[in-house]
C-alpha cells in the first residue's frame, strides 16, 4: 500500500473533518508538555493518535506511585527517565510521530530559558507546583499555554492566549 493510501486509512476520520491541509498542519505541529503525569500523558496520547508531528516531553524519574496512575508506564520503567519512557510508548502508538524529550525540571526551564518555548504553537503544563507563579515566564514566549492540575476527580485549568497569530 502506498504511503498516501496508508495515511488516508490511518487518519480517515480527521481527513473527513479538516481535509488534507488541516491534517498536514497537525502533523507539522510541535506541542510541548511539561510534566508527563497521568493528565499530560493522556492529552499527548490523544494528540499522537490524531497525528501530531512532533512532541517534546519534560519529566523526572519513574517512581512506584507512577505505575498506578499512568498507563504509559510499566514496571520496566522504574528508575528510568519518565519523559523517555512516555515518548517511547507514544512512538509505539504512532510511528509517524517524532517524539522528543528533555530531561530537565520544567520549573527550571521556565525560569532559566523561557525562549525555549517560542518554537511551540502550544504548551501544555501539568501538575506544576505554584501553577500561577510560572505564567510570567511562559507569557514571555507569547505561546498559548494550557495549565492544568488534577487531583482525584477534580481538575483545575487555566488557558492563556497572548498575542496569538494564525496563518490563513
Amino acid at each position: 500500500m502506498a504511503v498516501a493510501e496508508t495515511k488516508k486509512t490511518k487518519y480517515d476520520r480527521q481527513l473527513r473533518i479538516w481535509g488534507e491541509q488541516g491534517q498536514s498542519a497537525l502533523e507539522n505541529a510541535n506541542i510541548c508538555l511539561l510534566n508527563c503525569g497521568p493528565t499530560g500523558s493522556e492529552a499527548l496520547k490523544n494528540l499522537v493518535l490524531g497525528g501530531i508531528g512532533s512532541i517534546t516531553v519534560d519529566g523526572s524519574k519513574v517512581e512506584i506511585y507512577d505505575l498506578g496512575n499512568n498507563f504509559l508506564l510499566d514496571e520496566d520503567s522504574l528508575g528510568q527517565s519518565k519523559a523517555k519512557c512516555v515518548c517511547s510508548f507514544l512512538q509505539e502508538l504512532n510511528d509517524a510521530v517524532k517524539a522528543k524529550f528533555v530531561e530537565e525540571a520544567p520549573e527550571h526551564l521556565i525560569e532559566k530559558n523561557p525562549s525555549f518555548f517560542a518554537e511551540f504553537p502550544l504548551v501544555i503544563a501539568t501538575q506544576l507546583p505554584r501553577l500561577h507563579s510560572y505564567t510570567t515566564g511562559l507569557k514571555q514566549s507569547s505561546v498559548p499555554v494550557w495549565m492544568t492540575r488534577s487531583m482525584l476527580m477534580l481538575n483545575t485549568s487555566l488557558v492563556m492566549f497572548d498575542h496569538m497569530h494564525h496563518a490563513e
